[in-house]
Order: C-alpha cells, then sequence, then structure tokens
C-alpha cells in the first residue's frame, strides 16, 4: 500500500514539534512494515527511511498539493495533517482520506495575523474543512479535540482519538533528583505558551521557594523573553535529547502555561521520568494530565501559583 502524508513540516524543520514528532514515528512504523510511504512537506526537509518530497513553501505547499500528488504513480491513502491551514485533498482525489487534527486554532489566529487573515484561516478551519472532510475519517491526539470538532458539525462516529505516546530510553527515570528546588518549562517559546505568564507567577514564588525555573525550548519570543533577565531564571534555548531527559529526571515540578494544546506531550515526558506538571484545565493539557494523580490542573493564574506552593513543600506529594 502506499500512503501519502501532507504535513506542514518535516521532523527536520528547525520549528519541528510534536506534530513533526508523531508524524515521523507514523511513517516510520508504516515503512518497517512494508508499506511504501510519501511524507509531503514544507522545506526545509531532510533524509528518512521513507521518501520525503518538499512540498514548498510555508503557504505554497497548500496551492502545490494537488500538481504534487498527481504526479504520484500511485496514491491508495492519503493522511491529511491539518494544521489550521487544510489540504483539501477530497475535493481533488478521488482516494481514502483520513484528517488528522491536533487541535482548533480558533484563537490562534489572533495571535499571529492580521485580522482580515486571521478571519479568513478562521472560516476556512471551522467551517469549510470539516464540510470538505465530512465523508472521511477524522484522527484526534485528545478527546478534547474530538469535542471540538463535533462542535464545528463533525459527526462523532467519524472520530478516532490517538492519544499521544513518548518512546522511553535505557536511563529514563535514572537520574537523582535535583537537591535544590529545580522547576522546568518545555516547549516553544512563542505566543500561546505564555512564558511572560510564568515569569509573573515565578516572581511570587521564588521568595517562598528559592530555587532556580529552567525554560527549555527556542521560539521566535525567545530573545525578548530573555531580556527580562528575571531572577533564578535560565533559558537553555534547544537542547539535545540527552540533556533534556537528564532535566526533566532531575526537576522538581514541570510547569506548562500553554493556554491550549493537541496534547501536552512534554508533560507525558516528565510524567515518564516521574515528575508531576501543573498546567490550566484547558484543550490538550487536561487530556494529558491526570488531576490529582500525575499533576495538577489550574483554573487561573492564582491556583496555578498555589499549586505551585504546595508541590514544592511536599516531596512526598510529588
Amino acid at each position: 500500500m502506499h500512503v501519502l502524508i501532507n504535513s506542514w513540516r518535516d521532523i527536520g524543520h528547525e520549528h519541528q514539534g510534536g506534530s513533526e514528532v508523531l508524524i515521523d514515528r507514523l511513517a516510520l512504523g508504516l515503512h518497517q512494515r512494508g508499506h511504501e510511504v510519501t511524507l509531503r512537506a514544507g522545506g526545509p526537509t531532510s533524509s528518512h527511511p521513507y521518501r520525503v518530497v518538499d512540498g514548498g513553501g510555508t503557504f505554497t505547499q497548500y496551492l502545490r498539493s494537488p500538481l504534487d500528488i498527481r504526479q504520484l504513480e500511485r496514491t491508495d491513502v492519503v493522511l491529511d495533517v491539518n494544521n489550521g491551514v487544510g489540504y483539501y485533498t477530497p475535493l481533488h482525489l478521488d482516494v481514502p482520506t483520513v484528517s488528522m487534527v491536533h487541535h482548533l486554532h480558533t484563537h490562534q489566529w489572533d495571535l499571529y495575523f492580521p485580522a482580515p487573515v486571521a478571519a479568513a484561516g478562521r472560516f476556512q478551519e471551522s467551517r469549510v474543512m470539516p464540510r470538505a472532510y465530512r465523508r472521511n475519517l477524522f484522527v484526534v491526539p485528545s478527546r478534547s479535540t474530538g469535542d471540538a470538532l463535533v462542535d464545528l458539525g463533525v459527526r462523532r462516529d467519524r472520530i478516532r482519538i490517538l492519544p499521544m505516546a513518548v518512546s522511553a530510553e535505557a536511563d529514563d527515570g535514572g537520574l537523582p533528583r535535583s537537591r535544590e528546588p529545580l522547576f522546568v518549562a518545555l516547549g516553544r517559546v512563542t505566543a500561546h505558551k505564555r512564558i511572560p505568564l510564568l515569569l509573573d507567577m515565578w516572581e511570587q514564588v521564588r521568595p517562598v521557594t528559592g530555587g532556580k525555573l529552567v525554560i527549555i525550548g527556542d521560539g521566535p519570543d525567545l530573545e525578548e523573553q530573555r531580556e527580562r533577565n528575571p531572577a533564578g531564571v535560565e533559558f537553555t534555548g534547544r537542547v539535545d535529547d540527552a540533556t533534556k531527559r537528564s532535566l526533566l529526571s532531575s526537576a522538581w515540578v514541570l510547569l506548562h502555561t500553554a493556554a491550549w494544546e493537541g496534547w501536552g506531550m512534554v508533560i507525558t515526558e516528565a510524567a515518564l521520568m516521574g515528575t508531576a506538571a501543573i498546567g490550566f484545565d484547558v484543550p490538550g493539557v487536561r487530556d494529558a494530565i491526570d488531576h490529582e494523580r500525575s499533576g495538577l490542573l489550574a483554573t487561573d493564574p492564582g491556583d496555578f501559583v498555589g499549586h505551585w506552593l504546595r508541590l514544592a513543600a511536599d516531596p512526598d506529594e510529588r
């Protein structure tokens, strides 16, 4: 079987995230099971055991999609990763198509685009995309995303939930916990991750707990947040996997301040290390944290600070 995957980015892209990791694992798994896989992604792309096609730029990849697909010798199944903008394969190709939606970008459009562009993007995602794929299956990482699609008119019997997972390494969980208070945040430093809010809350927590807050990851807002020069905070930028696992393993708590997620993959990565997480009760995060079991969910910043102080003071509960 030949499976074509349309994805916004390849895992080799400098701004790759959880979506790209998942797609790489799916493509590799299909390839290892004997299927022919073509990943078509916006450049730059990298080399993989499966075939990779550079689909164009951030936006041109969507315009080029119909032509690129028709140039393939054969396509049996298409997976469209709808990351805000859809590829709309069912409108121009009569093959079984699955739409993967990590989360809806309802509020995100206004954060990154001028009002007219944001309105157009929101319209196509909320009105056009559900109708274009109405006869196809949808794959989502969480119940929250599934519920959001149902609110847009997608039939629930056409939705399949595929929760995110992470791979264990031989040394996971084997490093000692930090003796001094160490709190970690992990993810792209961008608007919807709300790092400024995290730093504001740290100013309330630090006088009580002391210690260090380490923020792992790069992104468009990294330098701006670094310039705040907050006391007790270290910005590492992007780190390798071994360093990431070491920090997650030694941390007291993972802090996740995103306004929404498809699935909080970093929360699962921390849990693999036995590290609890604190996040807001928002889509995707509430799916990844089992409240009062693997971490705590907060309703507002005051609640978040209370959870933070509570876990910092109680090693047995952590």
